[in-house]
């Protein structure tokens, strides 16, 4: 009898051949999550695989530390990200403390309350074979709660998933004999007792953590269409036994996932739908040059788009110019469109279009582009067309040429635009609480008034703080407390010096009570998407003002050595009067952005990762003369101290070493968050696509 092979298997689709194909897949599908020491793996143990390139997990668990004593109610929050291939780092919040009234303002704890970050690099032996990774607990800070170093390997065989590690831990233990985490040998095995499309994975496991056994059950949802391709998982354990004969005790583990970077992979390799028909053109339109760009320009105006003109240039060439604050995630889905409407616009004789991006009427970005390159492309051609054809300038690349405009004067623009952000000072795991916080809801006006002017107005209105903020007087708490009204008032003026440099200055009012001047410039490499970053602001001094708060200045030099990778140094004076280095790395995943810093200012030491995401949809509703949105990219993050041996005291400064915020940041609202460089720009053809396909490409 002639033996099958998988592939003839899979061609014949026979029932036997299904099942066996299914079983194949369901073994290959592994049920890793967060766990609550703050690893990618098991219910307790890190696996030798990470949480995958541009993918955020967050899990919450009530699993305890059985060295640290039987507490009542132990918690565990924790947040992790994939930063680069087999390259992760997971933030640990440990709360084992209850809390009793204390110093003035806040609650004293009785137990740990800990911040700790995590991380692993794992890489394959071959396609086929083990993994293998290695992983820091707890690094830095002041704390040694849970501070480990370990090797693990991980290999399948079958339906049955293999890990085993050993470690050496520094964490401390409050019971006499009762291990860490992950201290000596440790191990477990997966297996996968159920796969449904509909319904999920669900995967037993039995592990030892090097301290205690652990068994137990985790569920995975299928994936959320609706909402990225999320995942859920929820976990199911017992755990007891072991060194110190810790009581038994059970524990869950809720989670979600996000792969953020694999909807971004998927977008890059997706081929795009059947082209739509395209729409019936009156032939007297056709045979009018003049015809088709009005209908152009009208197209433009109709799907929100600003300050629109279309014209001609002496070589032949179309050339549109537009603002957007519609397409507010980022500026390459508005070039996308813009490109893609006028190649389907232009005559076959047309062979170069020229497309100018707008912020404040002044030219941001200029675009040269071959019209049959893009028709093709928008069609479902090949990107490499477009590559070759396709150049980037920063800056005004029409200067000094002349264009016949269809129209003379540009369609009209917003009088207004209001942008709405949450506005919200914290502290996490202090003594004295396990979470600070004060909320307030910021709007951001802007009104335009000659080119590259604005008067900005910012109000905010205290929504929510928590009770520590709320009584407290004085102190680190109060220091938290979010003023009402207006914050800043004054007028804003950019201007560009040729295509490499943008100056800013504004005059007024800042920090609710102070007048002052603020400044910074980006100089631009040329060739790169490296930049060179100055920042300043100077107030008048008030006594009702911290220390240094009227005076700071930062200065960096941002190098990018991968569209989607910045490391940048700089040197800052900082609001609090110290003065010190700052290192940022940042990787972009699509417009979420992960930022790794350190700063120092004086003897004091931060590091912390902050994220950015725009709180504004990708397309907003067109709108009127009056415009609403969101931020298109707002920053917040974590931050801890970092001590050495002769550091005593980890002191809450909440309002210390602090990066320096302008009231009106042109990366953010000029400069597409700091991506505007040709090397991003070259990256995004096939989001520009599909921007076309989902806004502007129907019948």
């Amino acid at each position: 009898m002639r033996q099958r092979s998988v592939t003839s298997c899979q061609v014949a689709a026979s029932p036997r051949c299904v099942l066996l194909v299914g079983l194949l897949a369901a073994w290959q599908a592994r049920a890793d999550g967060l766990n609550a020491q703050g690893s990618w793996g098991g219910l307790a143990i890190p696996s030798a695989r990470s949480i995958g390139e541009g993918n955020f997990a967050l899990a919450a668990s009530n699993a305890r530390e059985p060295q640290f004593g039987e507490h009542p109610r132990p918690r565990s929050y924790v947040l992790g990200f994939g930063l680069w291939p087999g390259v992760d780092l997971v933030g640990r919040f440990a709360e084992y403390a209850t809390r009793a009234p204390g110093f003035v303002g806040g609650n004293a704890a009785d137990g740990i309350s800990d911040l700790s970050l995590n991380a692993k690099y794992s890489f394959a032996l071959g396609a086929q074979g083990p993994r293998f990774a290695l992983g820091l607990q707890d690094l830095g800070g002041g704390g040694r709660r849970f501070r480990t170093a370990y090797v693990v390997g991980t290999h399948a065989l079958g339906p049955l998933d293999f890990s085993l590690g050993y470690g050496a831990s520094r964490a401390e233990s409050f019971v006499p004999g009762r291990r860490a985490a992950l201290d000596g040998v440790f191990g477990g095995v997966q297996y996968r007792l159920a796969s449904d499309p509909k319904l999920g994975d669900w995967t037993a496991m039995a592990e030892y953590d090097g301290r205690q056994g652990v068994a137990g059950v985790r569920w995975t949802s299928p994936p959320l269409a609706t909402i990225g391709d999320m995942r859920l998982q929820a976990a199911l354990s017992r755990s007891g036994g072991g060194a110190g004969h810790a009581p038994g005790a059970t524990a869950w583990t809720f989670g979600v996932v996000l792969p953020i970077g694999d909807s971004e992979r998927r977008l890059a390799e997706t081929s795009p739908p059947a082209p739509a028909p395209l729409a019936t053109v009156p032939v007297q339109a056709l045979a009018s040059p003049a015809a088709a760009m009005s209908r152009l320009k009208d197209s433009l105006v109709a799907l929100g788009f600003e300050r629109v003109r279309v014209g001609r240039l002496p070589d032949g060439a179309w050339v549109v110019s537009y603002q957007n604050r519609r397409f507010a995630h980022n500026e390459v889905d508005a070039l996308g469109i813009v490109l893609g409407l006028a190649a389907r616009a232009a005559p076959e004789s047309i062979t170069q279009l020229v497309v100018q991006a707008l912020k404040a009427d002044q030219p941001v970005l200029t675009v040269r582009a071959d019209a049959a390159a893009w028709r093709g492309f928008v069609e479902g051609g090949a990107v490499a067309a477009v590559r070759a054809t396709t150049g980037f300038q920063r800056g005004d690349g029409l200067a000094g040429m002349a264009i016949d405009w269809v129209q003379d004067e540009p369609s009209a623009g917003a009088w207004a635009q209001l942008q709405l952000s949450p506005e919200i000072n914290y502290m996490l795991g202090t003594e004295q609480a396990a979470f600070d916080y004060s909320l307030a809801l910021r709007v951001l006006a802007s009104v335009p008034l000659w080119r590259g002017a604005h008067l900005v107005a910012a109000v905010q209105q205290r929504v929510a703080s928590s009770d520590n903020v709320d009584r407290g007087e004085i102190g680190v708490v109060a220091d938290l407390r979010q003023d009402n009204g207006l914050q800043t008032l004054a007028l804003h003026q950019s201007l560009w010096l040729g295509p490499h440099a943008l100056i800013g200055a504004a005059v007024g009012r800042f920090e609710h009570r102070a007048f002052g001047v603020e400044s910074q410039a980006v100089v631009f490499v040329p060739g790169r998407d490296d930049v060179l970053r100055l920042r300043g602001r100077q107030l008048e001094r008030r006594n009702d003002m911290p220390r240094g708060a009227d005076e700071a200045l930062a200065l960096s030099y941002r190098w990018v050595p991968m569209a989607s990778t910045w490391l940048e140094l700089g040197a800052q004076r900082y609001n609090d009067g110290s003065q010190g280095p700052s290192l940022v790395f940042s990787r972009w995943f699509g417009d979420i952005g992960a930022h790794l810093f350190y700063r120092r200012g004086g003897e004091r030491r931060f590091a912390g990762v902050e994220f950015s995401v725009p709180l504004t949809p990708r397309a907003a509703p067109v709108q009127g003369r009056i415009q609403f949105s969101g931020s298109p990219s707002y920053t917040r993050g974590i931050r801890t101290r970092l001590l050495d041996d002769s550091t005593s005291r980890n002191l809450v400064e909440p309002r210390h070493v602090r990066d320096l915020q302008l009231s009106w940041d042109l990366e953010v609202q000029a400069l597409n968050a700091g991506r505007i460089g040709p090397d991003y720009l070259a990256s995004q053809f096939s989001r520009m696509r599909q921007a076309f396909r989902l806004y502007a490409d129907s019948p």
